[in-house]
């Protein structure tokens, strides 16, 4: 919807949005107590970076929706009853340091799944890492049926119109592979609280007709997880080992919306 590599259409694009969408009414309707969104997006509008449209009659320079709110994107209109109660249940971290194709090695992955490792530690929560051809796509679903925390870096592939080849770039014994939209849509994960998903473009969707929503937020949503944390666009690896420190270390002391206002901020901040 929006392309990330061109900022002034990006800025334009979202302008047009929030005049189409009234939001700065909507927002000026609503008490100043009021800090949380729950987005339920019409089909149109899944893609759409909520937190990074800019509120035009805010009396401060450039002042953003994810500044005034914690944002969710939710996928039904209820909140949906959580069973579980231990903070984070068995983790399972992936980690694909090679090249997919014609894409390159991921040389700071190694690094980033160390640090999440030590920082699983300080939770009292020791785990290894599957690493390239340990990580086959049968190998990582059979670890996410019972896994409570899921954490992978690799590369991610959106091709459009084909979910069966739109996914998370693995290796398995025989080389590249794709735990595609199509295999999850058959799994579940009972089990799984919270996934991070470091790879490009691990947020877009496909709308099929009747208006159903396909990506692997949704899919793994509806295969069980509490909570996905993705990107929508091109990830760089300097930028995600920084974002990944940030936002852990804000799970230490706060519930993830807040971790992650709080991690945009400071990464906005930096820029």
């Amino acid at each position: 919807m929006i392309p990330q590599s061109n900022p002034e259409e990006r800025d334009a694009t979202l302008r047009d949005v929030t005049e189409q969408l009234d939001v700065d009414r909507f927002v000026h309707s609503l008490p100043r107590y009021v800090k949380k969104l729950r987005i339920l997006p019409d089909d149109a509008l899944h893609g759409l970076p909520f937190a990074a449209i800019e509120l035009l009659s805010e009396t401060v320079e450039r002042a953003y929706c994810g500044e005034r709110f914690l944002i969710s994107i939710v996928f039904q209109p209820k909140k949906r009853m959580a069973k579980r109660k231990t903070a984070i249940g068995k983790p399972l971290l992936v980690g694909i340091t090679t090249g997919c194709g014609h894409m390159p090695p991921l040389q700071k992955t190694q690094q980033q799944l160390d640090w999440v490792q030590q920082w699983l530690k300080k939770q009292g929560k020791k785990c290894s890492a599957l690493f390239d051809e340990e990580a086959s796509t049968e190998r990582v679903c059979d670890g996410l049926a019972d896994s409570g925390f899921f954490h992978i870096s690799c590369h991610g592939k959106f091709v459009q119109s084909e979910p069966e080849n739109t996914g998370l770039c693995l290796k398995g014994p025989h080389g590249d592979e794709i735990l595609n939209l199509m295999q999850l849509s058959a799994c579940r994960f009972e089990e799984l609280r919270h996934a991070t998903l470091i790879s490009c473009w691990g947020a877009d969707n496909f709308i099929l007709p009747g208006r159903w929503i396909l990506s692997l937020p949704q899919l793994l949503w509806r295969a069980g997880a509490d909570g996905i944390l993705a990107s929508l666009w091109e990830v760089e690896e300097d930028v995600a080992e920084r974002f990944v420190k940030y936002f852990y270390e804000g799970l230490e002391k706060h519930p993830p919306d807040i971790a992650l206002r709080r991690v945009q901020e400071r990464m906005r901040k930096s820029a």
